[in-house]
């Protein structure tokens, strides 16, 4: 039975399969005219070489490509309703990704360059896609990779486009915001009002905080670890499902009501009081979202007879959580990342550009 379901999954249907091709191709043959045009808006006022180009990225896509087409990483034993869950996520991602990426390529025109470049008579383009994200044929190639990865049931084509692919992005963002701030004045307002690799449209409001006490973050952290690693353990699947309640509550309700922190401060908080520290609500929704999300996978494909399968899977939610739990890099980290602009994690900050 095995090996059918791994055949499902990796193969598709067809047509699915047809339409990820077609986007990529698009994708590559848009890529291949902006080289064609580049150089042509005049010449170069400012450049600033990057090991994060179309070489760079092209190697990923074959690195990607190799993965999938040699099934090194893919879910095995998956149920035909897991199967087409997680090509009705993916495929989505990749065809709107596609869309993006060649509405972005047509809305920069003649200022796209390989490099980090700004031209003599570079304008700072705001308009179309450029309205709601600053950089959006990144963000697309994330988005399409992602959905890939999800349609194709690979988990390491996910982990690398996860830890490769999206920190490059990042770091070649970054590049770029530095030139275009020192070229035009706008572009911190521009900045201001759009998101990194996220949409996001209007002016910036402040941001919404919740004041927590630090021990009642502290255990809410670890609860949920030990809480994973017992039901991991064990093979029980009563803890993932708690844990599951619990994330899903707390992005429902935000981080000032969510259950575990709560109850901590009703109870020993009263006893042995702790300093507080100040969260971002939309940042702690997200990281419990995501969590809600993942763990929620795990235990659709519990439920769906993918017993090793699954239990694989709540191992490396278990391990993601426990690094949350000692503060290793947070995914409300990585939303503050992604919106704002800041560093994921230390590795990500480069020397001189502390924020």
């Amino acid at each position: 039975m095995g090996e059918p379901a791994v055949a499902a999954s990796v193969s598709l249907h067809p047509l699915v399969g047809r339409l990820i091709a077609a986007c990529a191709a698009l994708v590559l043959g848009a890529v291949a005219v902006n080289f064609a045009r580049a150089g042509r808006g005049g010449s170069v006022a400012a450049e600033r070489r990057s090991p994060v180009a179309t070489l760079t990225m092209v190697l990923f896509f074959l690195g990607f490509s190799w993965l999938v087409q040699h099934r090194l990483g893919a879910w095995t034993s998956l149920s035909s309703g897991t199967t087409i869950a997680l090509t009705a996520v993916g495929l989505p991602l990749v065809i709107a990704g596609c869309a993006v990426n060649l509405l972005g390529r047509w809305t920069l025109g003649r200022n796209w360059a390989n490099q980090v470049v700004v031209y003599d008579d570079h304008v700072l383009v705001t308009g179309g896609v450029y309205g709601w994200l600053r950089h959006p044929l990144y963000a697309s190639l994330i988005w399409m990779f992602c959905g890939a990865g999800l349609a194709y049931a690979n988990w390491a084509a996910l982990l690398a486009t996860f830890l490769i692919f999206v920190p490059a992005m990042h770091y070649r963002a970054d590049q770029e915001e530095e030139v275009l701030a020192a070229r035009f004045p706008d572009y911190a307002a521009y900045r201001a009002r759009t998101g990194k690799f996220v949409p996001r449209r209007g002016l910036p409001r402040p941001p919404d905080m919740a004041r927590i006490p630090r021990d009642a973050f502290r255990f809410c952290r670890y609860t949920v670890a030990l809480l994973m690693w017992l039901g991991v353990l064990w093979r029980q699947p009563a803890p993932i499902v708690l844990v599951w309640l619990i994330m899903a509550v707390s992005a429902a309700l935000s981080v000032r009501r969510s259950p575990l922190l709560w109850f901590y401060t009703r109870t020993l908080h009263r006893v042995v009081p702790s300093p507080y520290e100040e969260l971002s609500v939309p940042a702690m929704r997200f990281s419990h979202t995501l969590a809600t999300v993942f763990i929620g996978l795990g235990l659709l494909l519990l439920a769906g007879g993918s017993t090793a399968t699954a239990w694989r899977w709540l191992g490396i939610m278990a391990i993601f959580k426990t690094i949350s739990a000692l503060s290793g890099c947070p995914a409300s980290k990585i939303y503050t990342c992604v919106t704002s602009g800041g560093a994921c994690c230390a590795f990500l900050t480069r020397p001189g550009r502390r924020r």
